[in-house]
């Protein structure tokens, strides 16, 4: 029994000093790593300096630091990622010309067969990075290997693959991913909206015929971004689908539209919040508070009554924000709609400005008074009596 003891202990020392030895191995190959890079860091960076500089500033036709770039990298991945995040560093902050020579440097220098070999790998971590690396790079050879990972099982390849045509701005491989995206995988709304405010190319051409894209959902995907992106030249395309069209589509159209301020569609949007569906009676009534009319606070005070409980906040949060001297909502709590006024009480409170009307000493001038003590008797009572 002695005997298994001992055993024990020598082989769990074994094991032990394995996992040190093994660590100690890892820490020492990083931090020699560190010093080379540091030293590739060194030798490359001033020559990718020196090579841009003449890009933007051109005195020769010959460029002897593109070369010489070239012929250091070898086969040396670490090389190679030194001069790739110089290179992506200028492609973030220049534009126009010097780009386009920084991307064809790219093909030449082996970058990006570089990450297109990742790509082939089966580590679906190795891929995304790939995918947003080459995306970084900008090179249109990349696209249709981009493109094959649009419907990968991994939800993070595809971000990326989609992000990286983004910034590519092909716009034939842009709408090509997304005519053909995968939908039992599709990211998130927001996500994809963000993928496509981020493109790169002719944002109003990708508008103009995404917007009414068989795929309800991409559809509504690029009409919210072209409100996000105040896209003002597809105005009266969005417009289209006011009405007569399905409820996202009506939604998206109200949103986007608000989003770009658009009063010669105001009308439009006030009707709607009459609508027989509460989800865009709900959005009709957020949009509202975006437009400084207030030509639309009677039927926003009429909306505080509305049987679903999401119209009613969004109608006192738009109130709020048009009504700034609350010289209007004080007909809400002269009434005897004990709804209406706990909706407003509600939206005020979240939106800090209970604690004001409450203080006088934070309370503005500019305040209307008659408003301030309907507010409190309402609270002090619990209610009015025309309520009870």
């Amino acid at each position: 029994m002695e005997m298994y003891v001992y055993y024990s202990i020598v082989i769990f020392g074994i094991i032990i000093l394995s996992l040190y030895g093994y660590i100690l191995w890892l820490k020492t190959f990083e931090h020699l790593n560190t010093l080379k890079k540091n030293k590739y860091e060194r030798m490359l960076i001033p020559l990718i300096d020196e090579m841009v500089n003449n890009f933007i500033h051109p005195t020769s036709l010959y460029i002897p630091e593109k070369d010489t770039i070239i012929s250091s990298l070898s086969k040396s991945k670490l090389k190679k990622s030194v001069v790739e995040d110089r290179i992506i560093h200028y492609l973030e902050s220049q534009g126009g010309f010097v780009n386009a020579k920084l991307i064809h440097f790219s093909e030449e220098a082996g970058l990006i067969d570089q990450e297109l070999k990742q790509l082939s790998q089966n580590n679906f971590y190795a891929k995304a990075l790939a995918c947003k690396k080459l995306g970084e790079l900008r090179s249109k050879t990349s696209v249709p290997y981009l493109l094959k990972e649009v419907n990968s099982p991994s939800q993070d390849v595809v971000y990326n693959a989609l992000l990286a045509l983004a910034k590519i701005g092909d716009e034939k491989g842009f709408l090509e991913a997304f005519k053909n995206i995968n939908t039992s995988i599709l990211l998130s709304e927001r996500s994809l909206i963000e993928i496509v405010d981020s493109f790169e190319g002719d944002k109003s051409s990708i508008y103009s015929q995404m917007i009414h894209d068989d795929n309800e959902f991409v559809s509504c995907i690029f009409i919210k971004s072209a409100g996000r992106m105040n896209d003002i030249t597809i105005t009266p395309q969005i417009a289209t689908y006011l009405k007569g069209y399905s409820k996202e589509k009506t939604i998206a159209a109200i949103k986007a539209l608000s989003n770009m301020h658009s009063s010669a569609y105001l009308d439009d949007i006030l009707d709607h919040l009459t609508d027989e569906n509460w989800e865009i009676r709900a959005m009709s009534a957020k949009a509202l508070g975006a437009y400084d009319n207030l030509g639309v606070i009677d039927n926003l005070i009429l909306a505080l009554s509305d049987p679903q409980w999401f119209v009613r906040y969004n109608a006192a949060r738009s109130l709020l924000a048009l009504d700034k001297k609350f010289s209007h909502i004080s007909k809400v709590f002269e009434g005897s709609d004990a709804f209406a006024k706990d909706i407003l009480l509600l939206a005020m409170e979240n939106n800090n400005m209970l604690s004001l009307i409450l203080d006088e000493t934070l309370l503005s001038t500019d305040i209307d008074q008659k408003t301030v003590l309907l507010i409190k008797n309402h609270i002090t009572k619990g209610g009015d009596s025309k309520d009870e």
